[in-house]
């Protein structure tokens, strides 16, 4: 009778342990699902939040370059005005699709909210920027320098801020891969103790863990490319503004941005040439005619003395060149007399011969001697204007006291 009982008692308990085990390894099986369900509903989440951020980008990008390409008279400028209010659109789009997502961190939305300030001060600078244009009450050269001095900076920053959201929410993708691997290990080891078949959870996790690291590949990608795209567009900007789209030469902003930061420790011979009485050739023959007189004038001393510094056209009829290091006192001298006698020679422009005179200044800059490029050129200007008031047609000599 105590035998039977026994075999009752221990049929009960492999019953029990044959429903108990079942139901324990159920349970652990369901909340490892429920739980890389829900990490890859946030890795979802993860990459619809980074497309949009990229898409928005990438039409900050063309905004910018729409802006540039009004401002330096290429393409319909209604056109480009509408490519512009269509971005904008687009952009809005996107961040509602970014604002739906409920899985950024505080972080990460304080960086988003940032960048959209920036965004929307900068659709609101650019409708007034558009009302100016389309008004013409700014010029080309005003409406290159309300660009660089108030659109340019919102774009860039609302650039950097959504970079900045990237980051953290790839490291927050990155947390929840490491942490699913953890998760996964220890359900692994469960289940190997409980039942040994640890083979078949080995199997799906690493089908797990190769598919989130397929996720994280692809998203690298993704931002690799983008970060190429966005590099060739950033190059491709700074090259119009940093040009002058008439003569091909740098402009100011190219001269600052090749020596603004170099003037505190740099020593260079520099020269300034300013076509005298060049308004004239416009009131007389025209704007375009004076455009072409510029071509050739710039065209001729890039090619005889390019290759003796740095030439820029820093306003429309002033010229300026760096000379390279290697280039001495004495033979900056000589170049200067050169480039003033082949500035002041004949140019034959629609059959008509024009010849004007030029006055210059050069001067062997010290280190430390400006604060900065507008200071530097400030002298150089203060001297040619004393040139054009004896009469111009001559090369003065700045000194550092001057």
């Amino acid at each position: 009778m105590a035998k039977n009982t026994e075999k009752q008692s221990g049929g009960r308990m492999y019953l029990v342990a044959g429903i108990l085990f079942p139901l324990i390894i159920g349970l652990i099986i369901a909340q490892v699902v429920m739980v890389n369900n829900a990490k890859d509903s946030v890795l979802d989440e993860s990459v619809a939040a980074d497309k949009a951020i990229y898409t928005i980008k990438e039409e900050l990008v063309e905004i910018n370059r729409d802006v540039v390409m009004i401002i330096g008279g290429m393409g319909d400028t209604q056109s480009l005005i509408t490519n512009i209010h269509n971005s904008f659109d687009v952009i809005r789009a996107n961040m509602s699709d970014f604002e739906a997502i409920g899985s950024h961190n505080e972080i990460e939305m304080k960086r988003y909210r940032q960048a959209k300030l920036y965004i929307l001060a900068l659709d609101e600078a650019l409708i007034d920027y558009e009302k100016q244009l389309l008004s013409g009450s700014l010029d080309m050269n005003s409406a290159r320098n309300v660009y660089m001095q108030e659109l340019a900076p919102f774009q860039t920053t609302s650039i950097e801020m959504f970079n900045a959201v990237v980051e953290l929410n790839q490291e927050d993708s990155e947390e929840m891969i490491q942490q699913a691997k953890v998760d996964s290990s220890l359900t692994l080891g469960i289940i190997i103790v409980l039942f040994a078949i640890g083979e078949i959870g080995i199997i799906v996790a690493a089908r797990i863990a190769k598919a989130q690291r397929e996720e994280v590949s692809r998203k690298e990608r993704q931002a690799a490319a983008a970060d190429i795209k966005f590099q060739h567009s950033q190059e491709k900007i700074n090259e119009v503004a940093y040009t002058n789209i008439l003569t091909g030469m740098k402009n100011r902003y190219g001269l600052e941005n090749d020596i603004g930061e170099k003037l505190e420790t740099t020593q260079f011979n520099i020269a300034v040439f300013d076509m005298d009485n060049f308004r004239s050739i416009n009131d007389i023959y025209g704007y375009d005619f004076g455009d072409e007189y510029l071509v050739q004038l710039a065209e001729k001393i890039k090619s005889e003395f390019g290759f003796f510094g740095e030439l820029y056209n820093i306003t429309g009829n002033e010229f300026c060149i760096i000379y390279n290091r290697e280039v001495s006192d004495f033979q900056a001298q000589k170049y200067t007399q050169d480039i003033f006698n082949t500035l002041s020679s004949v140019y034959n422009v629609a059959n008509i011969g024009i010849q004007l005179t030029v006055s210059a200044a050069t001067y062997h800059y010290l280190a430390g001697e400006c604060m900065n490029l507008s200071a530097l050129l400030v002298k150089m200007d203060n001297a040619i204007r004393n040139v054009k008031r004896s009469g111009g047609n001559q090369i003065i000599v700045v000194s550092g006291m001057q």
